[in-house]
């Protein structure tokens, strides 16, 4: 009886210690050029959760998991690095992905950075986000 007691307790506590994982919905405009290659649907903003699993920020739209560089009350900024050779292509694209929200007022700034001189290639959206 008492070791059921206990370890009743011992789930209650578990459970109810587990906290889900911090996630944010952030909409934001369409990523275009060559090296994004998304669109959305319907013509209208890209909607993209990510989903804190530290030390990775992972991204379900864009596929990408971004190491966490800082995650305070204040920001969460996490940065993804992106090489790869393209059909046809000699040289690869290199790339860095960072993603900033203000946990303040949900304000998004996702930027993608490339080696290329392609000027498509390289681009900052804003959006905002809410925190799941």
């Amino acid at each position: 009886m008492m070791k059921s007691l206990l370890l009743g307790l011992a789930l209650l506590a578990y459970a109810t210690s587990a906290e889900a994982a911090e996630a944010w919905t952030c909409s934001h405009p369409v990523l275009t050029g060559p090296a994004t290659m998304y669109e959305s649907l319907n013509g209208g903003p890209s909607i993209t959760r990510f989903e804190l699993s530290p030390p990775e920020l992972i991204d379900d739209h864009h596929h990408l998991r971004y190491r966490i560089v800082q995650n305070d009350d204040h920001a969460l900024v996490a940065t993804a690095p992106v090489s790869r050779t393209e059909n046809g292509q000699k040289d690869p694209t290199v790339e860095a992905w960072t993603v900033a929200i203000n946990k303040a007022t949900g304000e998004l700034s996702l930027a993608v950075v490339s080696t290329s001189t392609d000027s498509l290639m390289s681009q900052t959206v804003h959006g905002k986000c809410l925190k799941n």
